[in-house]
């Protein structure tokens, strides 16, 4: 028996590639080819995929800004919302200039959700 993709002599348990980069080449022909034949297959197993990444996105909405905004930043917002007891109104209109703006809004929200 020869190898499918060199032609080389097989050896001991050996019964389609002579070698591992072989095998995976087989292996990658076999998939290509699949693919090739099933399009409407992979065109709905890539959507299925895209649907269950956006709604796990979702649940992560979190790590959305944070990474975004200073630490100490979101640290003295913390303390005027909570400690100093200061309305989300008037610390996001203290913040209306910065240029994390934005993500100082999800975070006002998200700090003032439980109140």
């Amino acid at each position: 028996m020869n190898c499918k993709i060199c032609g080389e002599k097989l050896k001991g348990k050996q019964r389609s590639y002579c070698c591992e980069e072989h095998a995976r080449q087989g292996k990658n022909n076999a998939t290509n080819s699949w693919r090739y034949a099933n399009k409407e297959k992979v065109k709905e197993y890539g959507k299925i995929q895209r649907t269950k990444i956006n709604l796990i996105s979702d649940k992560k909405t979190y790590k959305d800004y944070t990474h975004m905004l200073p630490v100490d930043l979101m640290l003295k917002i913390n303390r005027e919302l909570i400690t100093l007891k200061k309305s989300k109104e008037k610390v996001l209109s203290e913040y209306e200039k910065n240029k994390y703006f934005k993500y100082i809004k999800i975070h006002v929200e998200r700090v003032t959700k439980g109140a």
